[in-house]
């Protein structure tokens, strides 16, 4: 049985992905009739959309994990496969640099297949301060040299955490493409049977039905140029016109797309909910500071994410293999939310909201040095309370993402170290792969009860992505 050749790439069209487009350019007679289409039509409608959106959420500012509290931002991302983020300097005299690698995966069994949620981080400290205790407890007039003493006992691990992170991926929070894709597919489907015909004569069926034998099984396959010479010009031209009419429906159900607010279905992800756990050991030598073991919760949120652009019934039915409901229905309610907050979208505040428990370990510092006690810590505890807010906007054509963190440190158990409050401005240019933050802190006081009251400092960053984006950004 023959499948006619028009409903054949049709289908094909619509539903999965195409081979890669050959060179633009008239057909000709050397070519299959598969090769011909290709020469006028993208890879597959639907895919393509697909992967626009999935780079276009890709480039969205990302969050920095680096610098402890000195860059901080609302929003995890767990998107490429591997990330490297550096603190590369600040403005007061403090030494101390931080290189982050992130390794972000699927665990199975906690999340739905191709999203990751899981995040494996080591944060090293490339040039470790000695402890303000030790300082403080060594002699006024050679303390400069005695610290630089102490500060050439230090290994390059000297002072590194290891930090897992879960991030809840699910129905309705995460945001990783793969999470939604059967929900774009399903919005997607009243627009391709609108601009796409599903069934339909072929252009040629009257020829394969008069000449039966000089078409392959698959008539797609048959190259014009094998065909008898009374019909392959014919063909040929048959062909061609028909590709020609396709590509004029995609270029329609392109603009539909857009009208219908799918092509900005990337930005409803990127401020999709997420709930974070994580866990961190750090690990120092006693020169710098205790050992610590910390677990904190983060919720993330903005009032204009994926979950509010339809019911959850829609949210339902569309999540399937098969889906069910009035997709067309859905599709209005998704279509209406788009066009009544197209610049919250674009630009919508963004919350977070942080608790941290710390179990800090007791500790003898002892710098080996003649006329310096050694200094007694006894074991700690301390409760961080943290909240954002967050914004983004357009600078040279390339997002910028600004962040507002503000933060208070409850050490109620420690006679050695002082509550305080620290509040951040953090602003991230985002350059394709490349993200570049500069922060801005404010602290109440320092951690130490010798140390001054409060402090002003200003940091900048870099971040990298690797494995989970393009070089290039879809125009």
């Amino acid at each position: 049985m023959r499948i006619p050749v028009r409903l054949t790439l049709v289908v094909v069209l619509i539903l999965a992905a195409a081979p890669p487009l050959l060179a633009q350019g008239r057909c000709v007679p050397s070519d299959t009739i598969a090769k011909c289409y290709d020469r006028y039509l993208a890879p597959a409608f639907v895919q393509k959309a697909k992967e626009q959106q999935k780079e276009e959420l890709n480039h969205e500012p990302a969050g920095i994990d680096t610098g402890g509290f000195n860059l901080a931002t609302n929003k995890k991302n767990l998107i490429p496969l591997l990330a490297f983020s550096g603190l590369l300097g600040n403005s007061t005299d403090e030494k101390t640099r931080t290189i982050t690698f992130d390794l972000n995966f699927l665990l199975p069994i906690l999340g739905p297949q191709g999203a990751r949620n899981a995040q494996l981080q080591a944060v090293v400290a490339t040039e470790p301060e000695i402890s303000p205790l030790v300082k403080n407890a060594l002699p006024a007039a050679d303390r400069d040299d005695l610290v630089g003493q102490l500060e050439d006992r230090l290994g390059d691990l000297s002072d590194y955490s290891i930090v897992f992170t879960y991030n809840h991926a699910s129905r309705f929070y995460g945001r990783g493409f793969a999470q939604y894709a059967k929900r774009f597919d399903a919005l997607t489907s009243p627009i391709t049977k609108k601009f796409f015909p599903s069934s339909g004569s072929a252009p040629i069926d009257d020829l394969i039905e008069k000449f039966p034998d000089a078409f392959p099984e698959d008539a797609e396959d048959a190259v014009f140029e094998k065909l008898p010479a009374e019909i392959a010009d014919e063909a040929l031209a048959r062909v061609e016109a028909d590709a020609m009419s396709i590509a004029a429906f995609e270029k329609d159900a392109t603009q539909a797309l857009g009208a219908a607010g799918l092509a900005r279905f990337h930005q409803l992800l990127d401020n999709q909910p997420q709930i974070n756990v994580t866990a961190n050991k750090r690990f120092r030598d006693s020169l710098i500071g205790p050992e610590e073991l910390s677990l904190k919760v983060t919720y993330e949120w903005t009032s204009m994410n994926f979950n509010r652009s339809m019911s959850r019934d829609c949210h339902r039915d569309l999540d399937g293999d098969q889906p069910a409901g009035d997709i067309a229905e859905c599709l209005q309610q998704y279509t209406a939310f788009v066009t009544k907050n197209q610049d919250a979208i674009a630009r919508g505040n963004r919350f977070s909201f942080t608790g941290e428990y710390v179990d800090i370990d007791e500790d003898t510092i002892d710098p080996g040095l003649d006329g310096v006690a050694p200094v007694f810590l006894d074991s700690a505890t301390r409760l961080t309370l943290i909240a954002g807010w967050s914004r983004d906007f357009f600078f040279g054509g390339e997002p910028v993402a600004m962040d507002l963190v503000a933060e208070y440190r409850d050490f109620s158990d420690d006679l050695l170290r002082q509550d305080r409050g620290v509040a951040s401005l953090t602003f991230t240019r985002q350059f394709n792969g490349v993200a570049v933050p500069f922060g801005i802190v404010y602290a109440t006081r320092g951690e130490y009860l010798p140390e001054v009251d409060s402090r002003l400092s200003a940091h900048i960053g870099l971040r990298y992505n690797l494995f989970g984006r393009d070089s290039k950004r879809n125009p």
